[in-house]
């Protein structure tokens, strides 16, 4: 920053060595900030920022759909990817929304899209919670005769799962052990690849709502099938 310079500021430890008062006289709030971060004086409330973020997973469909089966399958493919990232950041969500979509640029078909949204009793990150929850929301808004082109899973109230409280009226009552399988399926498809373990509602591996990728790159860096070859 050019008026650090002008201080004989040039260095980051420079600038946490000087007096908070010099900071305070000389610069706004934002410098202020980064001086008390650089001295270990944290000015951001990350859990609050942890319950205000959101976590959404959504594909426009390789070929569009119109029976209910194959879109529940997307939608718990989607569910489930969410409940993953939930996971990996050690959240819980309360709140499950589905949203779907007819294909706009097709004025000859009819259009629809909607959305609604699932509250769930005790905030949770477990994947067959979340699906169900999921299901249950595509159920209410899905209407036959629609080619669907669109669809996506939205979780909200996030809140960290150390902070969960247990519920005597939960529904769930071997929560624990669920936690348990939870972190021994992610266990595995770490180690062997994402979705080598998922729910049957998920569907095969090759479902015709995924999206068409005939002319996507190649994994250069991570799959010897696809190492380019040079000829000399």
């Amino acid at each position: 920053m050019a008026k650090l310079n002008r201080y004989g500021v040039t260095t980051p430890l420079e600038f946490a060595d000087k007096k908070e008062s010099w900071v305070r006289s000389r610069f706004p709030l934002p410098t202020v900030q980064t001086w008390r971060e650089l001295n270990g004086i944290p000015c951001i409330d990350t859990s609050e920022k942890a319950q205000k973020q959101s976590i959404c997973t959504s594909r426009s469909f390789g070929e569009m759909v119109g029976d209910f089966d194959t879109l529940k399958t997307s939608v718990a493919d989607f569910a489930a990817s969410c409940a993953n990232k939930l996971r990996g950041q050690h959240s819980v969500a309360s709140a499950v929304t589905v949203f779907i979509l007819s294909n706009r640029f097709r004025e000859d078909l009819p259009q629809y899209c909607n959305g609604t949204t699932i509250t769930l009793e005790t905030p949770t990150s477990d994947t067959i919670e979340i699906t169900a929850a999921a299901t249950k929301a595509l159920r209410a808004i899905y209407r036959e005769g629609i080619l669907y082109k669109k669809a996506g899973v939205i979780l909200g109230d996030i809140t960290d799962a150390s902070y969960l409280q247990r519920n005597l009226f939960d529904a769930l009552r071997n929560r624990p052990e669920r936690n348990l399988l939870m972190e021994g399926i992610d266990r595995l498809n770490h180690h062997y690849g994402l979705k080598t373990i998922r729910l049957a509602a998920e569907g095969g591996a090759k479902p015709l709502w995924r999206p068409k990728s005939e002319h996507k790159s190649g994994n250069y860096l991570s799959d010897l099938s696809d190492i380019l070859t040079i000829r000399i």
